[in-house]
């Protein structure tokens, strides 16, 4: 019977390990082929699929704000009108035009994001603030290769401006995603909270031995009137 009942245990948890195993790593949809079409690319994967999944929802998302980035720019650069020389009208007016183009690109490309591609990350968990002030931090450092990048392709390589926009987009994308899942969306560390957990548990330890030790004579007292009646 006992050897019955382990071997049912077993394979109980046989089971229930199985189901973990089988547990997808993406957050399924409502469509059933995107679903399908996950399941095949986290076996291929290994359990990658989360990321999958991530990069073609930001991918998609960073397209529209991409189109926007360059709309901006182009329309910013073309209408701005300065009396200055050729140089310095170029130069001012890129800056203007990424300026402006950057801070309006960023909203279009935090709120979908951060509702939508990041929201199961660990680091969701922090204020809406703190994960905008983060996601800052990320597309302004992005924003700075963008403006070197287009520099150098529009001044160095002399390629025209909308093209060399696009190209430092693209590069800064790549960059951008890897970096949100490194630093803007990262884990919360509760490290800080580890040793006030410490005190408690010796606290508590120390309180349970001096509760003991007032017990004890307690308990030897009523041995040994046990044993008086007894006798």
């Amino acid at each position: 019977m006992e050897q019955s009942s382990v071997e049912c245990n077993s394979s109980e948890l046989e089971m229930q390990t199985s189901v973990v195993c089988r547990r997808p790593s993406y957050i399924p949809t409502s469509w059933t082929i995107v679903n399908r079409a996950l399941d095949i690319v986290d076996k291929v994967t290994n359990g990658r699929a989360d990321w999958v999944q991530r990069f073609f929802s930001y991918s998609f998302i960073g397209g529209i704000a991409a189109l926007v980035n360059l709309t901006i720019f182009s329309i910013v650069y073309h209408r701005l009108e300065m009396p200055a020389s050729y140089v310095v009208h170029n130069l001012i007016a890129q800056g203007l035009a990424q300026v402006i183009a950057f801070e309006i690109s960023l909203m279009v490309n935090f709120i979908p994001n951060d509702y939508f591609t990041f929201r199961h990350l660990a680091g969701h968990n922090r204020s809406w603030g703190a994960r905008f002030l983060r996601y800052h931090i990320t597309s302004i450092t992005g924003f700075c290769l963008t403006m070197l990048i287009q520099f150098v392709l529009t001044n160095g390589v002399h390629i025209p401006y909308f093209f060399s926009q696009a190209i430092a987009l693209i590069l800064v994308f790549v960059y951008n995603f890897t970096f949100h899942h490194l630093f803007t969306y990262r884990h919360m560390s509760h490290t800080a909270k580890q040793p006030a957990i410490r005190i408690d548990i010796h606290r508590h330890m120390v309180t349970e031995e001096s509760t003991i030790d007032e017990d004890m004579p307690e308990i030897a007292t009523a041995g040994y009137l046990s044993a008086e009646e007894i006798g």
